[in-house]
């Protein structure tokens, strides 16, 4: 079957080379294979077009080669794709979604009433032999909890006997499939990707698979981009022995029963711009990874209910060489983000950890792990903490605040293993409450100035950051800030772009007293941004009769930084600008005008204020004009 283009000939005709060079000559050769699962004419056996297209992905991806696009309408698809090919470089197999709601399910429907059968008891069971034997079974959109054993359930769990095929769900009694929806799991994987490369993913919505989400495997030159992964037994998504590159970005991953995105045994990954959230274990977890990047991605509320070990980020087991920059962990019950077992010379620059269970930068048992330009906020123990042989850290330009004050702990902590080689400087300390603010080699400071005196931090600061709204988790600074125009940006790992991506600004009233190029670098994770300032006219006198005195008024204006010129514009052809706030004008001819006033602030930012003004004509005038009428 030609399925209706040449491109597929070519499969019959050609070696990979020769097809190769085709698509390079003619790129109009690639196709697009349409899928609809919701079409009432789909079928496997189509030709795969718009008008007929196929019903499965599976099926879009077995007859799919280079350059192709399997482009997959909204429907709920009950499957596992697993690629059967890679692209070749430059000409990827791309699957896209083509509108939001295109759902690859893990699960099959048990909710027939007449399927189940009462057990001895509160259990009901059913025969079952899925292509994957369940790890999760779900009520009502909830998860069950697995019980050991079909006679020992208890109300909202599930047993699955393996040899007998047989399932068996408790819900207290009752027929589970009377009044209520029951999805078991039935496939591994969403996606699988095993041995691909050359692939690219995009768009789907993938929810409770048996094992993970999007899996790839001894894979390269792979991106998974925009994907809502939910309820994996195990990741949500994972590269597991694969290099560079590979592309994990802009997914949300949700309540997988481990790792939100697990990077494992690979070299040249970049987790980018994704929100990892409420899943047992870590948001992203690294394990014997190198010379990957993490880059920009929001973690938060991963909580594992029965044990505190849930991080935002968890870089471990000999992960080395790695990129932290960017993120936000938050709302974690264990750390924000850690660097753990022999994680080497990683660098950590421009994140953000707050309101974590634990620690907001934890490093333990690894050695040259640099810590540049971070905030750690409000987390229940220390903001930065070093242990456990953690030597050689490096500790600049970071904002540590307010971290261990409900349990007595430190915006700083050193552990006496840690001590050696460390460098602290240029990082600001504060406390709103009373708290010693370091503990270093087993030793606690109650200020800043005690702690300079063993040799550290001698370019550091005790002083409030002047978050925005720290309540609200909006951690930006303030104008006042003693993060301010101070950081060494000659610091190695120092990144000029802040974590929102914008770069230094220098305030024009504050000193520039920091290090490097440019030397208005501000501390922490973000840099100070000039606000515009904020125009407001008030008229002496807003109408009248010629000649009319009028003082326009702009006292009421204002700057974070402050305003340095002020620009009247009395709308009869006299403007004026000058460096104070009111200005006097007087009109002599009769009309309607705008006085229109113009504030620019020292970074050049604008606004402003306009007020009406009528004049009339002078009285003289009016009475002569009336005699001669």
């Amino acid at each position: 079957m030609l399925f209706g283009r040449l491109g597929v000939v070519r499969v019959c005709l050609f070696g990979a080379v020769v097809i190769s060079g085709l698509l390079a000559m003619h790129p109009a050769l690639a196709a697009t294979w349409n899928v609809n699962g919701a079409s009432a004419v789909c079928s496997d056996a189509g030709p795969g077009d718009a008008t007929t297209p196929f019903c499965t992905i599976g099926k879009g991806a077995a007859v799919a080669v280079a350059g192709d696009t399997v482009l997959v309408a909204p429907a709920t698809y009950r499957e596992q794709v697993t690629a059967p090919a890679s692209g070749l470089s430059g000409m990827p197999i791309t699957y896209r979604a083509s509108a939001p709601g295109v759902i690859v399910l893990g699960t099959l429907d048990v909710s027939d009433p007449l399927g189940w059968t009462p057990t001895g008891t509160n259990a009901w069971s059913r025969p079952y032999n899925p292509p994957s034997s369940p790890s999760q079974v779900f009520r009502d959109g909830v998860r069950l909890a697995p019980a050991a054993s079909a006679t020992t359930t208890t109300t909202d769990s599930f047993y699955f006997d393996s040899v007998a095929k047989v399932l068996y769900v408790d819900i207290g009694g009752g027929n589970p499939g009377v009044g209520h929806a029951i999805e078991a799991g039935a496939r591994q994987h969403g996606f699988r990707l095993d041995g691909r490369s050359e692939i690219v993913v995009d768009g789907f919505e993938i929810r409770a698979p048996n094992n993970v989400g999007v899996r790839m495997g001894t894979c390269s030159a792979i991106t998974v981009r925009n994907c809502k992964v939910s309820y994996a037994g195990t990741f949500g998504m994972q590269a597991l022995s694969c290099t560079t590159p590979v592309l994990i970005q802009g997914n949300d991953v949700s309540l997988s029963k481990s790792e939100g995105i697990r990077i494992d045994t690979s070299s040249g990954v970049t987790a980018q711009g994704n929100a990892s959230h409420d899943n047992i274990e870590h948001g992203i977890g690294l394990r014997r990874t190198t010379q990957s990047q993490v880059l920009g991605n929001t973690l938060y509320a991963n909580k594992d209910p029965n044990i505190m070990r849930s991080n935002g980020l968890d870089v471990d087991v000999t992960s080395t060489d790695n990129l932290v920059k960017g993120n936000t962990a938050y709302g974690n019950d264990d750390s924000g983000i850690q660097v753990y077992a022999g994680s080497a010379r990683n660098v950590l620059v421009r994140n953000v950890s707050r309101d974590n269970g634990d620690h907001g930068f934890d490093v333990n048992g690894s050695t040259d792990v640099k810590l540049i330009s971070n905030t750690a906020y409000g987390n229940a123990s220390n903001g930065f903490n070093f242990e456990n042989l953690a030597i050689n850290g490096v500790l600049e330009n970071n904002i540590a605040a307010d971290n261990g004050n409900l349990r007595g702990l430190y915006n700083l902590r050193v552990g006496t293993t840690a001590s050696t080689g460390l460098v602290a400087d240029r990082n600001v300390y504060w406390k709103s409450v009373a708290g010693d603010q370091v503990s270093y080699n087993g030793t606690a400071y109650a200020t800043l100035a005690l702690f300079q005196a063993t040799g550290n931090e001698p370019n550091g600061v005790e002083g409030d950051p002047r978050f925005r709204n720290a309540g609200a988790g909006d951690l930006h600074l303030a104008f006042g800030s003693s993060a301010l125009d101070s950081a060494d940006a000659g610091v190695a790992g120092f990144s000029l772009d802040d974590h929102d991506g914008l770069l230094p600004f220098d305030v024009p009233t504050v000193a520039d007293t920091g290090a490097g190029i440019p030397p208005y670098a501000d501390r922490g994770a973000y840099e100070y941004q000039d606000s515009p300032p904020e125009a407001a006219l008030r008229l002496s006198s807003h109408s009248g009769r010629a000649p009319l005195d009028v003082t326009a008024d702009a006292s009421a204006s204002s700057d974070d930084v402050g305003i340095v010129s002020y620009t009247f514009d009395f709308g009869d052809g006299t403007q004026m600008t000058q460096a104070t706030p009111k200005a006097s004008h007087t009109y002599t001819t009769a009309g309607r005008y705008f006085v229109v006033l113009t504030v620019r602030d020292g970074a050049g930012l604008t606004a402003s204020d306009r007020k009406h003004l009528n004049v009339r004509s002078a009285r003289g005038a009016t009475e002569s004009a009336t005699r001669r009428r």
